[in-house]
């Protein structure tokens, strides 16, 4: 492994594990504050916004409420994961 490569995996896999934080992040809180009725606005899709208008479905339909909820568990789990498992990587290499 060459030298520019040596010094900057760890400072790229530093970087990617922030970003995914970020993206974490920035999916909870737009999900939380459309289910609040405070983010994105009805004509466009959100995940937090279909979330609270299946609540009134949820004893009759609960995949209205159980599709959104597991799209962004999957979404911040996978993300997760998916840094992680760079960082691990990149620590092997390092070592």
């Amino acid at each position: 492994m060459t030298g520019v490569q040596t010094c900057a995996l760890p400072i790229c896999s530093t970087l990617f594990v922030t970003v995914t934080i970020g993206f974490n992040n920035a999916v909870l809180a737009e999900a939380g504050l459309s289910y609040l009725g405070i983010g994105i606005q009805p004509p466009d899709a959100s995940l937090g916004s279909m979330l609270s208008d299946a609540q009134s479905y949820l004893f009759t339909a609960p995949w209205y409420a159980i599709m959104p909820g597991m799209t962004i568990v999957l979404f911040v789990l996978g993300f997760s994961l998916l840094a992680e498992g760079i960082r691990i990587e990149a620590e092997r290499e390092q070592n």
